[in-house]
């Protein structure tokens, strides 16, 4: 069968089923406003995008389709790579039908966010990195930064993954191309120049200058949720009722938590607190947070290994027959019990384990292959631990300067679902030709 045939058949049955999919967000969100309005927290192509859409008058329906049909189109393309590629069959299936059956990915589609643009974008920038590893030519790497860039200026929350994919883009010409630095590096440099220019243009147009209110407004969020999880509160002088409240409150309930050994459910109320922190609790402007955290890092790099073990704690199930304590200042869950299923919980449980095994593996193997001259990395291995490096840089920059969270995952679940299923088939391999043998 055609392979453009078989991609168009499958990009069919995809754009049928989002008729039907649960619209679990509503078409504006509470950051929308941020992204309409064009406030200078938020960078410039969203808000100019939506403007543009605004002119046709269709109260942001059209916004909506042009979403929908960017994500099916780039689908189109890096399922057309995979296939020509020569992909395991079972690997372009499991990759299509995760993102099939994810519903809260695909909710994403049909609201005012930059979520499902930064899907678009991650799978055209997928497709021009498999062209350009397979036959190195600078078209293919001008396109891979130029789609990179769009991620970065359009998600700076993925700043970590864009890093490490220069990194291996630069370690990916070193190791098998014998083409010369500089002009190399120009078809790297030039199309985030052109990309930064453009966005600093529209932005400085709208605003005078950058506003950090979203960096400041974490690192305090993140001062009080130290102080929810040490021992005994200290840090903060002459507090008012409300963060006194909160603090005694959170640290209660969590307590009660590691006390019934609910874990998952405990760093997800972490950050669901911490979240709290950032949009419920007045800030004190004169507060030097950072130099507080750095004062007391040893606590901070706990906390952000909280947030960084809870990017796969999802849907965690609530007993609350087995608590004595109500989670304090946390709405109720968004979707309803219903949507704190077992299966759901078990499944990306599952996902996060096999992924912390398959990272552990390539650590092993590649501190082996520096000392044992039989043990080497394989060519088609590269790619692999590319998509982990990127996973797990990206989960620590989120965890750093943010909370975790499943809208976060899901940027990089295609990639994690990829480089499961590509290690798990190249094992399944290995251990076939090990038996034959």
């Amino acid at each position: 069968m055609n392979i453009n045939f078989k991609c168009f058949f499958l990009i069919s049955i995809y754009a049928l089923m989002l008729l039907y999919t649960p619209k679990l967000f509503n078409i504006l969100e509470n950051d929308s406003q941020g992204y309409i309005n064009f406030t200078d927290i938020r960078t410039s192509f969203y808000p100019m995008l939506l403007k543009l859409c605004s002119y046709l008058n269709t109260e942001f329906y059209f916004v909506i389709i042009l979403q929908v049909g960017l994500y099916l189109i780039s689908l189109f393309f890096i399922l057309r790579t995979l296939f020509i590629q020569k992909i395991n069959i079972l690997i372009i299936l499991s990759f299509y039908f995760s993102l099939f059956f994810n519903i809260y990915l695909n909710a994403f589609h049909f609201t005012i966010l930059t979520e499902s643009l930064s899907f678009s974008f991650l799978f055209l920038f997928l497709t021009f990195l498999f062209y350009y590893m397979e036959y190195k030519k600078y078209k293919y790497l001008f396109f891979c930064t130029l789609f990179l860039s769009l991620i970065a200026f359009l998600r700076p929350s993925s700043l970590g993954f864009v890093f490490v994919s220069i990194i291996f883009l630069i370690l990916l010409n070193y190791i098998f191309s014998d083409k010369k630095f500089y002009s190399f590096m120009k078809y790297i440099v030039l199309p985030f120049l052109i990309i930064f220019l453009i966005e600093n243009y529209i932005y400085y147009n709208k605003h005078k200058e950058r506003n950090s209110i979203v960096t400041n407004t974490h690192v305090y969020g993140k001062l009080i949720m130290l102080e929810v999880l040490k021992e005994e509160s200290e840090r903060f002088e002459n507090l008012n009722n409300h963060k006194k409240e909160f603090i005694v409150k959170s640290k209660n309930y969590l307590n009660e938590l590691m006390e019934k050994k609910e874990y998952c459910l405990f760093l997800e109320r972490v950050g669901d607190l911490e979240n709290y922190t950032y949009f419920k609790i007045e800030h004190d402007k004169n507060s030097k947070a950072f130099n507080l955290i750095f004062k007391d890092l040893y606590s901070f790099i706990k906390l952000t290994s909280k947030h960084y073990l809870n990017f796969f704690c999802v849907a965690t199930p609530v007993n609350k027959n087995k608590l004595n304590i109500n989670a304090p200042f946390i709405e109720a869950d968004r979707f309803g019990e219903n949507y704190r299923g077992m299966f759901i919980h078990i499944t990306f449980l599952t996902l996060g384990i096999l992924f912390y095994l398959v990272t552990f593996f390539f650590i092993i193997k590649l501190s082996l292959s520096l000392f044992i001259r039989n043990i080497k990395i394989e060519k088609n291995e590269f790619i692999e631990i590319y998509f982990i490096s990127a996973c797990h840089s990206f989960m620590i920059f989120i965890s750093i300067f943010s909370i975790s969270s499943p809208r976060h995952l899901m940027f990089i679940f295609p990639i994690l679902i990829l480089s499961m299923s590509i290690t798990f088939s190249n094992l399944y391999k290995k251990i076939l030709n090990f038996l034959r043998f």
